[in-house]
């Protein structure tokens, strides 16, 4: 049995292989953007996270706000410390703590690079902070360690406090629609007295 073969010649080849390429370019165009963002907390643990530009732009109103009262939330957590019996002797690590980080590390050109960038990227930072934890093995270590994570909760806690406020202070308080008084007022009813008073005053 005999089978038709029809040879696909150089033009041919190419088209096809032009369709394929605008149908993949066609699939990465509909991918949205995606950045790699590296985060910084207070105790400048990092962490790296993939997510929208408009994600990012709302996590860059939350970090500048962060930053801002970072300054009074430090001031809050000192006195704290100082009124704390069990903390008033030991200096507040005011130089372990530092205002939140948001920054836009790259701008990978599909989801699969960012995600196999953020594998890389969190396997480094592992790595890292198991070096950091066999340094810090000695009890002195772990005590002094103790000591920067207690004053960490409580700049959090006070920063946290401050924020719900600004953003309390920020918005606007809307009125509840007061009922009008006499527009809901249950009209009086005379009693038999009063109708009887005037029934003799008419008369």
């Amino acid at each position: 049995m005999k089978t038709n073969r029809f040879p696909i010649g150089p033009a041919l080849r190419w088209t096809l292989l032009a369709a394929l390429l605008w149908s993949v370019s066609r699939v990465r165009a509909a991918e949205p953007p995606v950045l790699l963002v590296r985060v910084a907390d207070l105790k400048r643990e990092v962490t790296y996270v993939l997510m929208t530009p408009a994600e990012f732009k709302e996590l860059e109103k939350e970090t500048a706000l962060r930053t801002r009262l970072f300054s009074r939330a430090m001031e809050l957590a000192q006195k704290e410390w100082r009124a704390d019996a069990s903390l008033s002797k030991l200096p507040f690590p005011a130089g372990r703590l530092s205002p939140p980080v948001a920054q836009v590390m790259e701008r990978p050109a599909t989801r699969e690079q960012a995600e196999r960038r953020l594998r890389s990227l969190e396997e480094r930072e592992a790595d890292r902070r198991e070096q950091d934890a066999k340094k810090a093995e000695t009890a002195k270590e772990k005590e002094r360690e103790r000591h920067v994570q207690r004053a960490f909760e409580m700049v959090q806690d006070k920063l946290n406090e401050l924020i719900a406020r600004e953003k309390k202070r920020l918005t606007p308080d809307i009125p509840m629609p007061r009922p009008d008084a006499e527009t809901n007022a249950t009209p009086h009813s005379p009693d038999k007295q009063e109708t009887g008073a005037a029934l003799d005053q008419a008369l």
